[in-house]
Protein backbone atom coordinates (compact mmCIF):
# COMPACT_ATOMS: atom_id res chain seq x y z
CA UNK A 1 0.00 0.00 0.00
CA UNK A 2 2.87 2.20 0.97
CA UNK A 3 4.55 1.70 -2.29
CA UNK A 4 1.09 2.33 -4.44
CA UNK A 5 0.55 5.51 -2.71
CA UNK A 6 4.22 6.77 -3.20
CA UNK A 7 4.29 5.69 -6.92
CA UNK A 8 0.66 7.71 -7.02
CA UNK A 9 2.42 11.20 -6.09
CA UNK A 10 4.98 10.19 -8.62
CA UNK A 11 4.82 11.98 -12.14
CA UNK A 12 5.43 10.20 -14.93
CA UNK A 13 6.14 13.06 -17.52
CA UNK A 14 8.95 12.03 -20.13
CA UNK A 15 8.75 8.51 -18.50
CA UNK A 16 9.05 5.76 -21.73
CA UNK A 17 5.33 4.35 -22.83
CA UNK A 18 6.63 0.82 -21.46
CA UNK A 19 6.78 2.22 -17.76
CA UNK A 20 3.42 4.48 -18.20
CA UNK A 21 2.01 1.57 -18.56
CA UNK A 22 3.23 -1.05 -16.44
CA UNK A 23 2.55 1.76 -13.98
CA UNK A 24 -1.23 1.92 -14.87
CA UNK A 25 -1.53 -1.89 -14.46
CA UNK A 26 -0.07 -1.92 -11.41
CA UNK A 27 -1.82 1.22 -9.86
CA UNK A 28 -5.36 -0.84 -10.80
CA UNK A 29 -4.00 -3.82 -9.00
CA UNK A 30 -3.03 -5.51 -12.25
CA UNK A 31 0.33 -6.60 -11.21
CA UNK A 32 0.86 -9.73 -13.32
CA UNK A 33 -0.08 -7.67 -16.39
CA UNK A 34 2.55 -4.93 -15.42
CA UNK A 35 5.02 -7.27 -15.62
CA UNK A 36 4.31 -8.70 -18.47
CA UNK A 37 4.95 -5.34 -19.75
CA UNK A 38 8.34 -5.09 -18.42
CA UNK A 39 9.38 -7.89 -20.37
CA UNK A 40 13.62 -8.26 -20.32
CA UNK A 41 13.60 -8.44 -23.75
CA UNK A 42 11.74 -4.87 -24.03
CA UNK A 43 13.67 -3.75 -21.82
CA UNK A 44 16.87 -4.51 -22.63
CA UNK A 45 16.14 -3.03 -26.16
CA UNK A 46 15.08 0.33 -24.53
CA UNK A 47 18.81 0.02 -22.90
CA UNK A 48 20.49 -0.29 -26.27
CA UNK A 49 18.32 2.73 -27.81
CA UNK A 50 19.67 4.90 -24.87
CA UNK A 51 22.68 3.04 -25.27
CA UNK A 52 22.81 4.60 -28.73
CA UNK A 53 21.34 7.72 -28.45
CA UNK A 54 24.53 8.43 -25.72
CA UNK A 55 26.50 7.53 -28.23
CA UNK A 56 24.76 9.42 -30.88
CA UNK A 57 25.34 12.36 -28.04
CA UNK A 58 28.90 12.14 -26.93
CA UNK A 59 29.68 11.91 -30.88
CA UNK A 60 28.02 15.03 -31.67
CA UNK A 61 30.08 16.50 -28.37
CA UNK A 62 33.18 15.42 -29.78
CA UNK A 63 32.36 16.87 -32.97
CA UNK A 64 31.02 20.69 -31.57
CA UNK A 65 34.88 20.21 -29.55
CA UNK A 66 37.04 19.59 -32.05
CA UNK A 67 35.53 22.17 -34.22
CA UNK A 68 36.14 24.79 -31.70
CA UNK A 69 39.71 23.78 -30.98
CA UNK A 70 39.97 24.73 -34.65
CA UNK A 71 38.10 27.74 -34.65
CA UNK A 72 40.54 28.66 -32.01
CA UNK A 73 43.74 27.60 -33.76
CA UNK A 74 42.52 30.10 -36.89
CA UNK A 75 42.13 33.24 -34.55
CA UNK A 76 45.52 32.44 -33.35
CA UNK A 77 46.59 32.00 -36.91
CA UNK A 78 45.14 35.26 -37.36
CA UNK A 79 46.66 36.91 -33.61
CA UNK A 80 43.21 37.53 -32.70
CA UNK A 81 44.21 35.98 -28.80
CA UNK A 82 40.65 37.47 -26.91
CA UNK A 83 38.27 35.26 -29.80
CA UNK A 84 40.55 32.25 -29.56
CA UNK A 85 40.48 32.49 -25.74
CA UNK A 86 37.19 32.12 -25.89
CA UNK A 87 37.10 29.43 -28.62
CA UNK A 88 39.13 27.46 -25.97
CA UNK A 89 36.63 28.11 -23.53
CA UNK A 90 33.46 27.05 -25.64
CA UNK A 91 35.53 23.93 -26.50
CA UNK A 92 35.83 23.51 -22.62
CA UNK A 93 32.09 24.34 -21.63
CA UNK A 94 31.07 21.88 -24.55
CA UNK A 95 33.33 18.85 -22.75
CA UNK A 96 34.45 19.77 -19.55
CA UNK A 97 36.20 16.36 -19.43
CA UNK A 98 37.77 16.61 -22.69
CA UNK A 99 41.41 16.49 -22.08
CA UNK A 100 42.58 17.84 -25.67
CA UNK A 101 40.35 20.89 -24.78
CA UNK A 102 42.00 21.02 -21.66
CA UNK A 103 45.58 20.58 -22.52
CA UNK A 104 45.00 22.29 -25.73
CA UNK A 105 44.13 25.70 -23.68
CA UNK A 106 46.44 25.56 -21.63
CA UNK A 107 48.95 24.96 -23.98
CA UNK A 108 47.68 28.10 -25.46
CA UNK A 109 47.84 30.12 -22.03
CA UNK A 110 51.57 29.65 -21.28
CA UNK A 111 52.57 30.49 -25.22
CA UNK A 112 50.93 33.59 -23.62
CA UNK A 113 52.32 34.11 -20.45
CA UNK A 114 49.14 33.72 -18.64
CA UNK A 115 50.65 31.09 -16.40
CA UNK A 116 47.53 31.65 -13.98
CA UNK A 117 45.31 30.24 -16.32
CA UNK A 118 47.94 27.70 -17.96
CA UNK A 119 48.39 26.18 -14.68
CA UNK A 120 44.77 25.65 -14.02
CA UNK A 121 43.94 24.33 -17.12
CA UNK A 122 46.91 21.60 -16.31
CA UNK A 123 45.64 20.80 -13.00
CA UNK A 124 42.34 19.84 -15.04
CA UNK A 125 44.00 18.04 -17.58
CA UNK A 126 46.42 15.80 -15.48
CA UNK A 127 43.05 15.25 -13.63
CA UNK A 128 41.28 13.90 -15.90
CA UNK A 129 44.50 12.16 -17.66
CA UNK A 130 45.06 9.94 -14.34
CA UNK A 131 40.80 9.80 -14.21
CA UNK A 132 40.80 8.48 -17.82
CA UNK A 133 43.98 6.47 -16.96
CA UNK A 134 46.11 8.10 -20.09
CA UNK A 135 50.00 7.49 -19.04
CA UNK A 136 51.05 9.24 -22.45
CA UNK A 137 48.50 12.46 -21.69
CA UNK A 138 50.07 12.72 -18.01
CA UNK A 139 53.22 12.70 -19.08
CA UNK A 140 52.64 15.68 -21.68
CA UNK A 141 50.76 17.59 -19.21
CA UNK A 142 53.89 17.12 -16.61
CA UNK A 143 56.42 17.61 -19.31
CA UNK A 144 54.44 20.84 -20.19
CA UNK A 145 54.18 21.76 -16.41
CA UNK A 146 58.07 21.49 -16.00
CA UNK A 147 58.62 23.97 -18.71
CA UNK A 148 55.97 26.58 -16.85
CA UNK A 149 57.69 25.98 -14.03
CA UNK A 150 61.04 26.93 -15.54
CA UNK A 151 59.56 29.98 -17.14
CA UNK A 152 58.42 31.21 -13.90
CA UNK A 153 61.95 30.46 -12.63
CA UNK A 154 60.96 27.75 -10.16
CA UNK A 155 63.52 25.09 -11.18
CA UNK A 156 62.93 23.04 -8.13
CA UNK A 157 59.46 22.26 -9.22
CA UNK A 158 60.52 22.29 -12.99
CA UNK A 159 63.00 19.29 -12.68
CA UNK A 160 60.24 17.58 -10.29
CA UNK A 161 57.80 17.55 -12.88
CA UNK A 162 60.22 17.16 -16.15
CA UNK A 163 60.99 13.72 -13.88
CA UNK A 164 58.33 12.97 -13.58
CA UNK A 165 57.25 13.22 -17.01
CA UNK A 166 60.66 11.41 -18.24
CA UNK A 167 59.63 8.78 -15.21
CA UNK A 168 55.93 7.67 -17.30
CA UNK A 169 57.89 7.75 -20.47
CA UNK A 170 60.24 5.27 -19.65
CA UNK A 171 58.09 3.17 -18.28
CA UNK A 172 55.99 3.53 -21.27
CA UNK A 173 58.75 2.57 -23.39
CA UNK A 174 59.45 -0.41 -21.16
CA UNK A 175 56.07 -1.81 -21.35
CA UNK A 176 55.71 -0.94 -25.49
CA UNK A 177 59.14 0.53 -27.70
CA UNK A 178 56.50 1.76 -30.16
CA UNK A 179 54.93 4.32 -27.59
Amino acid sequence: ESATEALAKERFDGAPQLYRQAMHYFLDGKVDLALNVLDDAKLLAMVQAANERKAAAERSIRHVTTAYLFKAQMFTLRYRFDEAEGAYRGAIEAAPEDFNARFAFAWFSQDLNHFTAARREYAAAERIAKKQERREDLAAVFNNLGILDRAENRMDQSLLNLQKALSIRHDLAQKNPAT
